[in-house]
């Protein structure tokens, strides 16, 4: 019986030790295989890409704000210094119309000063018909005041075309000088067209301080408007929009357009101590004259208003306008 049982447990411990021991791996019983090689470690520079790092680099791209290309104008290499440009294109299609059309309505101005008086020149005008500005004014005759406005104007429009000279030289100062006198040629015909449709009595046709034959002289009815004064406010606008155009930084023309208007207005009052105009035609007659001066050149492109100017973008480039209005 005890025999038996030491059978037992040694059978029992051999297989225990039997089963808890592992068998020797080949490369110990045959030197010529190779033991395997320990798994190497991810490497630390090359991160390990998953399957959404992908998604999550083109949601990056569409959500970042991308910055909008910018013009930028191309730097030209230095040049000459360009020519003056005058401060107008003339073009005959305009120009020449318009010229001899003024000239023939003067033509029909001079003609109608050989015409028919005042409708009251003969019966006498009645001065309680007038406002109270010009009613001071009626009856005054003082013909020595007529030649110092005639010499006033000349000077005006000599001062002009002077000083355009000087400022631009002969080419460019007589190309913007047919300009200017275009405004004093339209100022005096607008005069001249619309005298005869008023029929206004001038101020020395009331009473009796005239001579009778001045009185009843075919342009005693040609009152209102003051062509005197549209020409001389059309000629100092004009030439003040002229240097304004080709000067637009300098102060000066403002000047020269101060000096101007108060020529133009001594002219005016002239033509009113000459008994020539009322106030009111010589107020009507600057409006007029100053409406045209602006009126005349605006007509008139400039040669320098716009350029074409090269530009460069990012990834490209092309031509934009630019230029001075």
């Amino acid at each position: 019986m005890l025999r038996r049982r030491t059978t037992a447990a040694l059978v029992v411990t051999v297989m225990a030790t039997g089963g808890a021991a592992s068998s020797p791996p080949a490369y110990a019983a045959d030197p010529s295989v190779e033991p395997p090689s320990a798994a190497a470690p991810p490497s630390p520079e090359t991160p390990q890409s998953g399957p959404l790092d992908g998604a999550t680099d083109q949601a990056n791209q569409r959500t970042l704000p991308r910055a909008d290309p910018k013009l930028s104008p191309v730097l030209l290499p230095p040049s000459a210094p360009k020519p003056r440009l005058p401060a107008y294109q003339l073009k005959w299609q305009y120009d020449v119309p318009l010229v001899v059309l003024a000239g023939i309505v003067g033509i029909g101005r001079a003609i109608r000063s050989n015409g028919a008086p005042a409708y009251c020149a003969v019966s006498g005008c009645d001065p309680n018909g007038l406002n109270f500005l010009d009613r001071h004014y009626a009856g005054q005759y003082q013909p020595q005041w007529n030649q110092r406005g005639d010499l006033l104007l000349y000077g005006i429009a000599s001062a002009s075309l002077a000083t355009l000279l000087l400022d631009e030289g002969l080419k460019n100062g007589l190309n913007d000088v047919v300009v200017v006198a275009e405004s004093t040629i339209v100022s005096s015909v607008a005069a001249g067209l619309v005298s005869p449709i008023a029929g206004r009595p001038r101020p020395l046709v009331y009473g009796t301080t005239a001579p009778a034959s001045v009185r009843e002289n075919g342009t005693g009815g040609l009152s209102f408007f003051s062509g005197h004064a549209a020409t001389a406010f059309g000629t100092v606008v004009s030439m003040f929009v002229t240097l304004h155009r080709l000067h637009p930084d300098d102060a000066w023309p403002y000047y020269v357009l101060l000096g101007g208007v108060a020529l133009a207005s001594f002219e005016g009052y002239t033509r009113m101590a000459s008994g020539s105009h009322f106030p009111t035609d010589v107020i009507a007659g600057a409006a007029a004259g100053t409406m045209i001066g602006i009126l005349i050149p605006a007509m008139h492109a400039s040669p320098h208003g716009v350029a074409l100017q090269p530009v460069a973008v990012s990834g490209g480039g092309g031509l934009a306008l630019a230029g001075r209005y």
